[in-house]
């Protein structure tokens, strides 16, 4: 019986730290449209100018890591892209990249239009 106990006892505990840890694990997902300052890191990761992120943040310029490094290899500064914003905790990261149509105008930061 004692033994019982003791295994539904850290059963419990575990299924709390599980609870407890699944929260820091919320992802939002943004999607956003930047202009390409410069590829960095041998394209693991970018730097942008971002427009606005509604519920986010505001536009600035940033140093983003990538997901894909294939995808950003591929960039050349001035580039105007959208891009899947993956955000968990303290944490971001770009997911899928693609180019915007040519004419794009962005309301940028640093005045990029």
């Amino acid at each position: 019986m004692m033994r019982r106990r003791t295994a539904l006892a850290w059963l419990c505990v575990l299924l709390l730290a599980l609870g407890a840890c699944s929260d820091r694990e919320d992802t939002t997902q943004y999607s956003v449209r930047a202009q390409v300052v410069r590829v960095a890191d041998g394209g693991r990761s970018l730097v942008v100018d971002h427009e606005e992120i509604p519920g986010w943040m505001g536009a600035m310029r940033m140093t983003l890591p990538v997901r894909d490094a294939a995808q950003a290899r591929v960039l050349k500064p001035g580039n105007r892209i959208r891009f899947e914003l993956f955000v968990s905790g303290s944490d971001a990261v770009i997911g899928s990249i693609e180019p915007l149509p040519p004419g794009t105008l962005l309301e940028l930061a640093t005045g990029g239009d």
